[in-house]
């Protein structure tokens, strides 16, 4: 199992301007899940207006940086790529730091940047949910469907496997979720890259962005029972 420390990923991650830290490098400590810790340096920059940029140093290496655009006022959804793996993250954002949560699929680790908030709190999946989904294309007509939750067995707690089935398609799309009080995270694989799903919930119901990396700005998408 790769741990955070040794990872050389891309991460796009997608912020609220309105209580995101301000730009500048923040000190790092970090929890794997297998309980190593590591610490380095966090950098927040503002790429442009609307966008921002971040990234993680460890040991002198700077990893690459990341595309960030608006989701909600005090969480972040993140994917991370290293090799063959995508890995998802949530932060919970204040005015002078983050507090991370992230998985390798069946555990946790967790990151405090600079003055860090409690972290995000994993919720409980209980059996399989099932909604429709539409979501906005970044040209063409919605696209729409069906995706299922999952709790993956003896992980963490809310630690889930989605499956994304398209109307009209056979084709299916399978990520990994981390559902947070406040949210869910979701990571997926295309042949245009990884990407990211970001949902605030509304009782039942979902909605939020995604975003392929590579894409010019999030674009929205709805969950519902």
């Amino acid at each position: 199992m790769n741990t955070r420390a040794q990872l050389s990923f891309i991460a796009c991650l997608l912020v609220s301007f309105c209580s995101v830290a301000r730009a500048g490098v923040y000190p790092l400590e970090g929890c794997n899940p297998d309980g190593e810790t590591y610490s380095g340096e966090f950098e927040i920059r503002e790429h442009s207006p609307g966008l921002l940029r971040l990234g993680w140093r460890f040991g002198g290496r700077e990893l690459l940086w990341a595309w960030a655009a608006p989701f909600s006022d005090d969480l972040l959804g993140a994917v991370v790529v290293d090799g063959d793996e995508v890995l998802v993250e949530v932060f919970r954002v204040a005015d002078a730091g983050l507090a991370g949560l992230w998985t390798d699929g069946l555990a946790h680790g967790f990151e405090e940047v600079g003055e860090s908030p409690e972290p995000p709190a994993a919720l409980d999946l209980e059996g399989n949910r099932v909604y429709r989904f539409t979501r906005q294309a970044a040209d063409g007509p919605p696209v729409t469907g069906e995706v299922t939750l999952s709790a993956v067995p003896d992980a963490a707690p809310g630690i889930a496997r989605v499956r994304w089935e398209f109307a009209g398609e056979t084709a299916e799309l399978i990520g990994e979720a981390l559902h947070v009080e406040g949210g869910l995270a979701a990571v997926f694989r295309t042949n245009a890259g990884p990407g990211l799903v970001c949902l605030g919930t509304d009782g039942a119901d979902w909605s939020g962005v995604w975003f392929v990396t590579g894409m010019e700005k999030p674009l929205p998408v709805e969950w519902r029972r």
